[in-house]
């Protein structure tokens, strides 16, 4: 739950500012679709446990409380792993790219004219 609020809010960091964050963020216009795609997180795992609740509940109608419990809680911490790592996978690679774009646009990067 921590980690999702984390990523909220370094999603509406980059949302709002459309900057990267640091002593050094310079500011570009993906940088506001990376935060919309990291506010995206909470929603999706939401409906990934609805999903998984629901093929838990059909696949097996006569399951107690606590045997559901049982049965639900592991599977639901590797799926909310395994989406974190995605996420936290494709914002790093998005950001070094921003990174990238706003490097090879800048005046110091161009060549020098003689």
């Amino acid at each position: 739950m921590i980690v999702a609020l984390i990523v909220s809010i370094y999603g509406l960091i980059f949302l709002i500012r459309g900057k990267g964050v640091g002593k050094d963020a310079v500011a570009h216009s993906q940088y506001r679709w990376l935060g919309g795609f990291l506010l995206t997180f909470v929603p999706v795992q939401m409906v990934l446990a609805l999903l998984w609740g629901i093929i838990l509940a059909i696949s097996n109608p006569n399951m107690t409380e606590e045997m559901a419990k049982d049965r639900f809680t592991t599977p639901s911490l590797i799926i909310g792993f395994g989406l974190l790592v995605t996420y936290l996978v494709i914002a790093t690679l998005w950001e070094k790219a921003i990174k990238r774009r706003v490097a090879a646009s800048s005046p110091t990067s161009w060549p020098a004219r003689g």
